[in-house]
């Protein structure tokens, strides 16, 4: 009888609550601050992470000879007890920064799901200017840190999270609008979680690879080891592009609009913003770039891509406005 009764308020439960209710709710519960906050926050944990991690990089544990530096300009300096606490410190605060944007995407993504009322992947939370910037800022920081894993690098860490979080500080800063907007029909597809993700993980690429060239022109990383990883960020960064950004974007265009291609404003610069990124790999193939002719072309190309994705949305009106850009004076 015990047992009758709970099996039956069980079900009473599961009758009066949606099944999505049941599990998003007990996964992720809403975070104590608002979401803009959360953002704003994490902005200021990367910024603090970057600034750690360049200050590490003066404190080594011994002096590298003059002969030495001359003959092996790339060996690391082993860090002195000061330079491990501040690179501990800097990831310390990156990671939480990491979570907190995790966390507070993760929450405007449940907030579409339950409006809409439909699943997770027609309910990615891209669809304002200022969620689609939160995002790439999340991406740019998560590529940093799996890029320096790799190349031992803390001056790409510090660059890629320093980049990310000046652009959620810039959110906050010219009060970007934040509130959610329901998804217009043409977004309300299974191909804008292909064609944002890829699109954007190109764009955190072109960042680091922006960053690794105004290292090199600054004077903060050797040609010998910027200029190889610029040109590797560049290629992988175009062709993630290529398929995520052109091909995934034409097929879904094809799917709301019923047409591949119109030169749509958004469309037309990111045709202009790959040309300029396959010109560097073109002239780089051909030994006509040294290094820092390398460096500045890629920073050239990144400053059309900023165009592309902010200056079309303030400047040019079409298909892609929804994602317009409005700042409060």
């Amino acid at each position: 009888e015990m047992l009758r009764s709970l099996v039956g308020s069980e079900m009473c439960i599961r009758d009066s609550s949606t099944p999505s209710s049941l599990s998003v709710h007990d996964l992720f519960p809403r975070p104590a601050m608002n979401i803009e906050e959360l953002f704003t926050l994490s902005g200021t944990g990367l910024v603090i992470g970057a600034l750690l991690s360049w200050l590490s990089l003066a404190f080594t544990a011994r002096r590298v000879p003059a002969s030495a530096a001359q003959t092996q300009p790339n060996s690391r300096q082993p860090l002195s007890s000061g330079g491990k606490a501040l690179r501990v410190f800097s990831l310390a605060a990156a990671l939480l920064a990491l979570i907190g944007l995790g966390w507070g995407l993760l929450d405007r993504w449940r907030w579409y799901m339950w409006q809409m009322n439909t699943d997770w992947f027609l309910s990615f939370p891209t669809a304002t200017f200022y969620e689609s910037a939160v995002f790439c800022a999340f991406l740019t920081a998560l590529a940093s840190a799996a890029c320096s894993s790799v190349r031992r690098s803390p001056q790409l860490f510090g660059g890629g999270i320093m980049l990310s979080g000046i652009v959620l500080l810039a959110l906050n800063l010219y009060a970007v609008p934040t509130a959610p907007v329901l998804f217009l029909p043409a977004l309300q597809s299974y191909w804008l979680v292909a064609h944002v993700t890829l699109s954007f993980t190109a764009y955190a690429l072109f960042g680091l690879s922006a960053c690794a060239g105004a290292a090199l022109l600054c004077g903060g990383a050797a040609p010998e080891t910027a200029a190889p990883l610029i040109r590797r960020l560049n290629l992988l960064g175009l062709v993630i592009f290529t398929i995520g950004g052109l091909f995934f974007g034409s097929i879904w265009a094809h799917h709301s609009w019923g047409r591949f291609w119109a030169w749509d404003p958004k469309e037309t610069w990111a045709f202009i913003t790959w040309c300029a990124f396959l010109a560097i790999l073109h002239f780089d193939h051909r030994r006509e770039l040294p290094p820092r002719k390398l460096a500045a072309a890629t920073l050239a190309a990144f400053a059309v891509l900023i165009f592309t994705y902010v200056g079309v949305n303030i400047f040019f009106a079409g298909l892609h406005s929804y994602a317009a850009l409005e700042v409060s004076p």
